[in-house]
């Protein structure tokens, strides 16, 4: 499993995986695509301070491997 911490966050995500991430995609509500990152190994971070306030959901791609979580943008 992923760990995506902290939640809810302000201006950082740090997210921790079992394997080396490939992508980090973060979606809207409305399933729109607001941020892309490229992996860079199993422990990531990801800036959402140009985010706007609200729920927000993470897709991480690891090879064929997909996890999924979600966080709370303040």
């Amino acid at each position: 499993a992923c760990k995506i911490t902290p939640n809810p966050a302000s201006a950082w995500l740090d997210i921790q995986a079992p394997v080396d991430l490939e992508s980090v995609l973060i979606l809207d509500v409305t399933g729109k695509e607001v941020l892309r990152q490229a992996g860079s190994g199993a422990r990531v971070s990801v800036s959402i301070e140009d985010l706007h306030p609200g729920l927000y959901f993470v897709l991480l791609r690891a090879g064929s491997e997909v996890w999924s979580g979600r966080f709370v943008k303040q």
